[in-house]
């Protein structure tokens, strides 16, 4: 054969291979993949014929730990259609433990294999459903009361007949519902107590049962039973952007007189910005926090309502304008010009006179190029006139209180910085201390007049 003919051969066995290989496509739609412990998943698994011919294809299960219902069971798929065959698992231990699976799951048409990997989820019956009472309020044994407990079914498996029973020493109470999957269900039960039932703090066993005996929830709730001369009190949230606070109602529902205290706890900082309606009896302090305290007496069906409200609205615009205020501070501060003056003793000589040196720098810290800088200094008469000036001399103008040094500096680049000395000798014994004025500079930045001053340079006697 030739070698023409030899990759012919080859080239027609790999686009065989390759019509082989995905003539058959396999996909799954999940029906039930949350399951109870003996329980198993069901599945839709859709056969794919992207063939020209009809073929036959045996579904098996290759897993260990789940048997399938249609295990090794043959179908015919048409060309070009898809065949959807529903299956079922059964763990093959009953017992087996909570958690997350994998079933392996096999399609063939003896020369083409397709595997899959079904997930399931075998649930506790105790992670199906929670149980938390909407409200438990405090209980006057009086009085008819009505506690609402909501459940949530967590999951994808609906459970019907569940059996929810309220229990406790004083009182039984059960519903039967039906809790659809994910689906929630707020029950109300009205509880009737022995009206001598003493004050304080009891259980209330919640229990729920599902219809095959399995055991849900069972847990117990604190509540309260409180005084005939117990007040009642209602809180009620008073929010708002920057503002929060509540109103508090207490009312006597009892048969005698009633000497109420109420406190309030705040920070140092909240306690700023809180009002009182009405105030306070008394501020204390605990723990570094500011304590509002009221008294009051409460005759029967007398209420009584406190009002306290936090805003930091006024604290929060305050905080604003001082971030603007910093930063067009920050804007009006910023210079384009910076100047420094720094002074050296060089040596004194005979007599306490001194011989000092002045370094002047100027630096353009802005963003272009400035223009015809004027750098002015002043020399006070104590100290003589100036010499040595260097490489730029300044003009010299003689004041009745000091000599006046002006610099002329054409152009100063961005990031340019220059440095102008002069040295100058005291007239008499130098003192311990002296301050030299400030150096300045000036230049025009746009439409603006900028002028940068130095700091006051000190002359220290060594």
């Amino acid at each position: 054969m030739s070698k023409r003919g030899i990759i012919q051969l080859v080239l027609l066995v790999f686009l065989l291979s390759l019509s082989t290989v995905s003539a058959l496509q396999v996909s799954l739609t999940p029906v039930q993949s949350e399951v109870l412990p003996g329980q198993g998943p069901t599945y839709i698994i859709h056969l794919i014929n992207d063939d020209s011919f009809s073929q036959y294809v045996t579904i098996k299960t290759i897993d260990l730990v789940w048997m399938m219902d249609k295990d090794n069971t043959q179908y015919i798929v048409d060309a070009g259609q898809t065949r959807d065959v529903t299956i079922s698992y059964t763990p093959r231990d009953l017992s087996l433990e909570p958690g997350l699976y994998g079933i392996n799951f096999l399609a063939t048409t003896g020369k083409v294999r397709e595997t899959k990997l079904l997930p399931v989820e075998v649930l506790a019956y105790t992670a199906l459903v929670d149980a938390q009472f909407k409200s438990l309020p405090v209980i006057d044994p009086r009085r008819t009361t009505t506690v609402k407990l909501l459940l949530n079914n967590l999951h994808t498996i609906p459970m019907d007949d569940v059996l929810v029973q309220l229990q406790s020493n004083y009182f039984q109470q059960q519903q039967s519902v039906k809790l659809a999957t994910k689906g929630s269900q707020e029950l109300s039960f009205p509880i009737t107590l022995d009206p001598s039932l003493q004050e304080g703090t009891y259980d209330l066993r919640v229990k729920l049962t599902a219809s095959d005996g399995h055991v849900l929830v069972d847990k117990a709730f604190p509540f309260t039973i409180g005084r005939y001369s117990q007040a009642k009190q209602v809180v009620e949230p008073q929010n708002g952007v920057f503002v929060t606070g509540e109103t508090v109602t207490k009312k006597n529902e009892g048969n005698a007189v009633l000497d109420e205290v109420y406190s309030k706890d705040f920070t140092k900082f909240s306690y700023m910005f809180t009002s009182f309606s009405p105030a306070p009896s008394h501020i204390d302090l605990n723990d570094g926090k500011k304590v509002a305290v009221w008294e009051f007496t409460l005759a029967p069906g007398q209420s009584y309502t406190i009002q306290y409200l936090t805003n930091y609205r006024t604290p929060f615009f305050f905080t604003v304008l001082l971030l603007l205020g910093i930063a067009l501070f920050y804007h009006l501060k910023k210079r384009d010009l910076v100047i420094q003056k720094k002074v050296m003793v060089l040596h004194t000589r005979e007599g306490g006179l001194a011989v000092l040196k002045v370094l002047i720098t100027v630096k353009n810290t802005g963003s272009s190029v400035l223009q015809h800088v004027e750098l002015i200094d002043r020399v006070p008469h104590l100290l003589k006139s100036p010499t040595d000036f260097g490489t730029a001399k300044p003009h010299v103008r003689s004041q009745p209180d000091s000599t006046h040094l002006y610099w002329e500096i054409p152009h100063l680049r961005k990031g340019e910085e220059r440095v102008f000395s002069y040295k100058i000798e005291s007239k008499t014994k130098l003192p311990s201390s002296l301050l030299l004025p400030p150096a300045s500079a000036k230049v025009t930045v746009g439409k603006n007049r900028v002028m940068a001053t130095s700091g006051t340079a000190v002359i220290r006697r060594r």
